[in-house]
């Protein structure tokens, strides 16, 4: 496994499930991680999700028209698997065992990003007990300015993807401010990787559309 390294950690900001879905710009809020010191992963968790399940007629009160729907609460989906073990070098702690219904079901290191500047690099694949799978990919520099650029090396002729639920592009914001950027990329097949720098970490993730888009909603880091 990759070994700790000697270079002071920049804070890292762990996401939330975005409250700006449909503008295609996940918030995170802002968590620091110390190398050398304890780190204590916060971890949000989602409990319900709010759906809509009825929508009233408009109608008419006071002279203005008003929208009203009738809502309920269900539990988000959880994995029916254990997760795998996992490095426990500090990067690695952060990353989730579990996001959604899908658990982690192997862990290595990514020499290939391990080649190009990471102090640790992880390429890991989730899934969720039946045909559902995606891969991650993981890694944290040691500067902001190393992971951005390893970002447009990650991303660079990138065919964008149209027709999907979020933006092709964006940004990533911590309480307003800008922490990082994505990409969605269209790799065929039905299939997409979503790219995206926060902080001083780099991730990708890889699978069928559909599933791609909703586990980076929920992805912690």
């Amino acid at each position: 496994m990759s070994s700790p390294s000697a270079h002071p950690r920049r804070s890292l900001r762990i996401r939330r499930p975005p409250g700006t879905e449909s503008a295609g710009t996940p918030q995170v809020p802002q968590v620091p991680a110390g190398r050398g010191r304890p780190r204590r992963l916060v971890l949000v968790a989602v409990a319900v999700v709010t759906v809509v399940v009825a929508v009233a007629a408009w109608f008419v009160v006071g002279g203005r028209d008003t929208l009203t729907a009738a809502t309920e609460r269900v539990p988000s989906p959880t994995p029916t698997l254990s997760p795998a073990p996992r490095s426990t070098l500090p990067f690695a702690t952060v990353l989730p065992s579990t996001v959604l219904q899908y658990a982690l079901l192997a862990s290595a290191d990514n020499g290939e990003w391990l080649a190009v500047g990471a102090l640790e690099a992880y390429l890991e694949e989730f899934g969720d007990g039946g045909s559902s799978t995606f891969t991650l990919r993981a890694g944290q520099w040691a500067t902001v300015d190393e992971a951005a650029t390893a970002f447009d090396g990650f991303t660079a002729g990138a065919t964008l993807l149209a027709g999907g639920t979020l933006r092709p592009t964006g940004s990533i914001l911590a309480d307003g401010v800008e922490v990082g950027t994505y990409l969605v990329a269209d790799i065929g097949g039905g299939n997409a990787t979503v790219t995206w720098a926060n902080s001083t970490a780099v991730l990708q993730l890889t699978g069928p559309v559909a599933e791609v888009e909703q586990v980076f909603r929920a992805f912690p880091v």
